[in-house]
This record gives structure tokens, sequence and C-alpha cells, in this order.
């Protein structure tokens, strides 16, 4: 994957950069690590991006450039993060550089021992508990995926776990039932996405 010329000097530039004047207003860092997913939600813009995956070596240079403070570094994408081939070395250079790394996955991919290591907390993002629904707006295999999330509440509890739903104008009555019954506290529901970009897949 070769970045075009503008990519290549912006990442040049934030290589060189330490933040130091924002060091103690930056808590959250997010770092789009791939487009790639198994999914295809139709709110999704990544599925109309190339698919591709950060080189760990850019990633590499983009830790490096964090500012050396208590951060919470979210691996994300407009993909499926786990998808990357050396995600779970990421998750690691994160926790080797003193920081807290934070995910929101699909929940088809989950390493559940891993996971509980080395994740404080964890996103997963369901917006539907119909089966069919969740075709319907592809996202698939949906029994796998609640079977991943109750085997993840058991390993390392519901506080950990957040779950993310976008509405899009489907019953949510169900699902926050679901999540409350899990013992999960924090169920961040988004409305969908209005910008051009994404509402231009809007067809279902």
């Amino acid at each position: 994957m070769k970045l075009d010329r503008k990519t290549e000097k912006d990442v040049s530039k934030l290589s060189q950069t330490r933040f130091t004047s924002f060091d103690s207003m930056i808590r959250f860092v997010q770092i789009e690590i791939t487009t790639v997913c198994n999914f295809g939600c139709f709110y999704c813009a990544g599925r109309e991006m190339p698919q591709r995956h950060m080189k760990p070596a850019l990633f590499d240079k983009i830790l490096a450039s964090l500012p050396d403070v208590r951060l919470t570094i979210s691996l994300q994408g407009e993909g499926e993060p786990t998808m990357h081939p050396y995600f779970w070395d990421m998750v690691g250079k994160v926790v080797m550089s003193g920081k807290s790394p934070y995910t929101i996955t699909n929940g088809s991919n989950i390493d559940i021992m891993r996971t509980v290591r080395l994740f404080p907390q964890i996103g997963v993002s369901l917006d539907t508990l119909d089966e069919d629904e969740a075709k319907r707006i592809g996202r698939f295999g949906l029994p796998g995926v609640l079977r991943n999330l109750e085997q993840l509440i058991v390993a390392m509890g519901p506080k950990r776990i957040i779950i993310h739903s976008v509405d899009y104008g489907q019953p949510l009555e169900a699902l926050r039932s679901y999540v409350q019954g899990l013992g999960i506290s924090r169920h961040v529901v988004q409305p969908i996405q209005p910008k051009a970009d994404y509402s231009l897949r809007y067809r279902f």
C-alpha cells in the first residue's frame, strides 16, 4: 500500500510533533488502522473506501509521536479492527507505551483471553437482536456475535464492556433490555450519520 504524497507529508509532520501545546488536554486518541471488514453495514462509509490496512511502521511512528501522558488509544477505522493482521501487536505496543488500548469490535472475531488481559475496557457494536434484520443491514452471524459477547462478559465482567449501537429507526427496546439483563451499564446509542459520504449508502 502506497500513501499519496499529501498523506506522506502529513504523517512525516505528525511523526516530528510532540503535541507540547496541548499535552494536558489530550486524553483520547483514535488511530484509524483499517478499512477492511467482514461485515457490510449499510451505514458504513468504509465499504466504499479502498480496502487496506495501516502499515505497522506508520502505526509505530504515530504512537511514538504521542505525548508522554496517560492516554486512551482507540484502534479503530472504517472497518473491523481485529481484521488487521497486526492488531494484537499494535494493542501490545499501546500497553508497552504506558497507554490504555480501546477498540470497538463487531464481536465476530474476539480473542477472549487476550482481550481480558490487555483491554481495561472494550466496545462491542450491536444494533439488533433480530437475526433477519441483522442480515438485512449487513451484520452477519448474529448468533455467534451474541455468544462471543456473553462469553466475554463471563471472562471480564460487564463493567468493562460498552455496547455501541447505531439508531437508524429500528426498534431498540429488546436490545436495551438484553444489554441491561447482561449487567452492562454503558450502552451508547448514536443517531445515523447524516454526512453525505455516509448517506449515499442509505438504501435499505
